[in-house]
Formats: C-alpha cells, structure tokens, sequence
C-alpha cells in the first residue's frame, strides 16, 4: 500500500469550549482521481475532545481540487487528534495518516511541548528510567500542577508523583521523574498538566523493558 498523494490541513488548529466545527482541506496533488476515500478524524483524549461522526466517506477528488470535510466537535480542554486517510488510485488501494495534532481549546496558562522517555526505546528491567516534560508558559504569574502516571505490564495503572510549577509567558521548563521498573513488557507514561483542579493537557510516551 503506497502513500496517497494528498496535502491534508485542519483548520481551524484553536477553538472554543464547548460545541464547535473544524474542517479537514484534502487536497489533490496527484495526477489521477482519488476515488473511493474513507476519511478520519480521531480524538487521542475522548474525556477531553469528541469529534462526532469520526468515519466520512467521500465518492472522488479530481487532480489539483481540494475537498473540505467539516466535522462537528465537543471540546473541554487542549489535546491532540489524529488523521487517517484511505482511498484509490484505479485498482490500487492508498493511505495517510498524520502525527498527533495539537487542537488547541480556550485560553490555558500553559501547554506541554514534549514528554520523553530518555535513552533508548528498548530498556533493561532494575534499571532508573528517567523522563522528561517541557512545559510551556502561555500567561504571565501562572502556577500548574504536574501529575505523572504509569501504566504497567500487567495493566495496573499508578502513580510516579506530582509536582507544582510556577511559569510565566513564554517561558520553557522542564520536569523530570524517575522510576525503575521491576517486570518486562511495555510501559506507557502519561503526564497530565492542570490549572486547578481542571485538565489542561496530556501527554504520553512509551518504553519497552526487557530482562538483557
């Protein structure tokens, strides 16, 4: 399955709270008619976005037309989305598919710009991990709450620690945590970011442990 031969933007990338509409602009930039396309709009974080009617269908995009898809939204607080794109080409079956987007909504006092697992995505068991979150500073004087949370091998979900920051506009921290793990398999990290007691972002990132 090759890639299709698509430019694909969202816009609008910030919305209110609340009921709202984004759209996805595909464009054509092939020099054949995608025809057949089933297109996706995903939420990473349903407790915080709902995109309804995530699954669309479209019948063709001639070469060089953009098609505009609207999708009604339900957004709480910042996250990300995801996009997949299916369609063909004559008889041949293509794909896309973005990164995360970050689909900013309201007016925060701060963002997370990355969380890392440091070292390499394959670690030994016994041995530190440590990672690490850049938090950026939207408003000046603010102060956010860092909730870090793992889940293990065997799906219990728990706590790594929380931490309180102090952040102005357009400042960049980093934060760190560290835990050692104890059984291998695969550990998902998640950073959540609050104002308050309200959630304002998420991240996460993924190691896989093993025994050598």
């Amino acid at each position: 399955m090759k890639r299709l031969p698509v430019i694909v933007k969202l816009e609008p990338r910030e919305v209110i709270r609340g009921k709202s509409q984004v759209s996805l602009k595909i464009k054509n930039i092939g020099e054949e008619e995608i025809e057949t396309l089933e297109i996706g709009l995903f939420s990473l974080d349903q407790s915080l976005l709902e995109v309804q009617d995530s699954l669309k269908w479209l019948s063709n995009i001639h070469p060089g037309e953009t098609a505009v898809i609207p999708y009604d939204i339900s957004a709480f607080s910042t996250t990300k989305v995801h996009i997949k794109i299916f369609g063909y080409l004559g008889d041949e079956r293509f794909s896309w598919q973005s990164p995360a987007i970050r689909l900013k909504v309201g007016d925060e006092v701060a963002q997370l710009d990355t969380l890392l697992i440091q070292g390499d995505a394959k670690q030994k068991v016994g041995r530190r991990v440590e990672v690490e979150t850049t938090i950026r500073g939207l408003k000046p004087d603010s102060k956010v709450r860092l909730d870090y949370w793992v889940n293990l091998p065997n799906g219990v979900f728990t706590q790594l620690g929380e931490t309180g920051i102090d952040i102005n506009e357009e400042s960049l921290l980093k934060s760190k945590m560290e835990f050692t793990p104890e059984s291998e398999g695969l550990y998902t990290v998640y950073a959540y970011l609050y104002d308050g007691i309200r959630q304002i972002d998420r991240d996460i990132d993924k190691v896989l442990i093993t025994k050598y």
